[in-house]
């Protein structure tokens, strides 16, 4: 652990500029002078307003959403890639539904949403086994889900608008009262976190809920996370930092250590320059420790053994809202809105 805890303290220097000076920001990782190039190849486009990406233990990819999008004849949706297409293979049964998040765990996943009835949000549940996905009625709210994260084939967590549940073999937890939290996810070793839209992360320490306050280095401070990637060695959080008056898209680590003892560290912000816009990251990816990537609007960065690259998306692509790794294929596999609303599927080969 000793030996770990040296390598997050290990630091070079990342030139970031503030109102015309020059500030040296002690972070690991700087991005290097030159952007990379990428090569995303198209799989597919949708109507499909897409919400959420995940790949099961297979390397099938998933993704949920509703169509037609914002409309009160709208129904949640769930399309699998099969090789070739985009094909749907689940519908809500009721209108005025949607689908905003789905997660697995081996053999099993669970997508979540809200649906309208009699003028009331109501949550919906949906369990895939064996390759088909059907309806679980038995949830402890009405509110909606927004986020599920699973932990095993037998246990996941979903947050709603007034917290957090947990249902493990066939059982639900009490309610967990985390106001605005908007996301939750699960580490593979087991660590249970989540986060809200401002400067703070949540942490399960197998009881209760503790607080935690990254510990930026002096003149930062974070103002929200738009996604998180957890892997073996730590948390990869995709979010937007603040130094004076000005905003940057960055990468938040954190340590795997037990709640309220959480180390974390800033590997990566984008400076500003010819090649960064001023958007934040919309979503983050890593297949392994030290190895992913995060993507804005038009912006790519490489995480290659711990080393950030900072490179452009071609503007065709579109803005990446959703990306996922599937272990089987090798490949990264992202969900980019176009102008007009409709989507469109992209991977990336390792």
């Amino acid at each position: 652990m000793g030996g770990k805890r040296r390598l997050w303290r290990k630091a070079t220097r990342a030139l970031l500029w503030a109102g015309g000076v020059a500030v040296f920001i002690t972070c690991c990782g700087a991005p290097p002078l030159e952007p990379v190039n990428v090569n995303w190849l198209s799989a597919a486009s949708t109507a499909v307003n897409v919400n959420s990406i995940a790949a099961d233990k297979r390397g099938r990819i998933s993704l949920v959403g509703e169509f037609p999008p914002s409309s009160s004849e709208s129904q949640g949706r769930i399309l699998r890639w099969n090789g070739s297409a985009l094909e749907e293979v689940y519908t809500v049964e009721e209108k005025d539904s949607e689908l905003y998040d789905i997660d697995f765990a081996g053999e099993i996943g669970w997508a979540v949403g809200a649906t309208m009835i009699d003028s009331n949000s109501e949550a919906v549940l949906l369990k895939n086994e064996k390759g088909r996905w059907g309806r679980v009625r038995d949830v402890p709210t009405k509110a909606p889900f927004f986020s599920v994260a699973a932990t095993s084939e037998s246990s996941f967590w979903v947050t709603t608008l007034d917290g957090i549940y947990r249902y493990d073999y066939g059982n639900w937890s009490e309610r967990y009262e985390l106001p605005d939290v908007n996301s939750v996810g699960a580490a593979p070793s087991g660590l249970i976190f989540a986060w809200p839209a401002g400067d703070f992360i949540w942490v399960f320490n197998g009881v209760e809920w503790v607080k935690e306050y990254p510990d930026l280095p002096k003149g930062f401070t974070l103002s929200g996370i738009s996604d998180a990637a957890p892997t073996e060695g730590g948390i990869f959080f995709a979010c937007t930092i603040n130094f004076g008056e000005m905003y940057y898209s960055a990468i938040l680590l954190r340590d795997l250590a037990p709640a309220g003892g959480g180390v974390y560290v800033l590997p990566f912000f984008a400076p500003p320059g010819p090649y960064v816009l001023s958007s934040a990251f919309n979503c983050t990816a890593f297949r392994r420790y030290n190895y992913g990537i995060a993507l804005g609007q038009q912006t790519h960065v490489i995480c290659d053994n711990g080393e950030f690259h900072l490179g452009t998306l071609p503007i065709e692509i579109g803005a990446p809202e959703q990306v996922t790794f599937e272990e089987e294929g090798k490949k990264y596999w992202m969900a980019a809105r176009n102008e007009g609303g409709t989507y469109s599927l992209y991977y990336l080969i390792e």
